[in-house]
């Protein structure tokens, strides 16, 4: 997430845990192992088999991100998936709906002008 406006903007990468069956927030330490990814806001983020996984965003500066990382929720390890073994990753997305659908996640849409597809109105 964000915190501020205009030069004066934090990009955290912090994660935060919510207990639903308990109704509790809990502190959550930085991760034990691997490389969290840089802050960003408007990224999405799904649950598969016991891994979060974060995609695009926007970065400090205005980056579109198209990088793909995942938090092994058990062992607290960050591991960065943005090189595929095959195939491309999308361009650089913001504002994006993901889904996951048995091991396969689905990363649809975003928000962007005409001006992106040299489209002009």
């Amino acid at each position: 997430g964000t915190h501020g406006r205009g030069k004066d903007v934090v990009f955290y990468y912090d994660l935060h845990t919510y207990f639903i069956s308990g109704r509790a927030w809990a502190d959550f330490s930085l991760p034990s192992s691997g490389i969290a990814p840089k802050g960003r806001k408007r990224h999405t983020m799904e649950a598969w088999e016991g891994t979060l996984y974060v995609f695009g965003g926007i970065a400090h500066g205005g980056e579109w991100r198209n990088d793909l990382h995942a938090y092994d929720v058990a062992s607290g390890a960050w591991t960065d998936l943005s090189l595929p073994l095959s195939g491309s990753a999308p361009p650089g997305k913001y504002s994006h709906p993901m889904a996951v659908w048995e091991g396969v996640l689905y990363v649809h849409g975003c928000i962007r002008t005409t001006t992106d597809y040299g489209v002009r109105t």
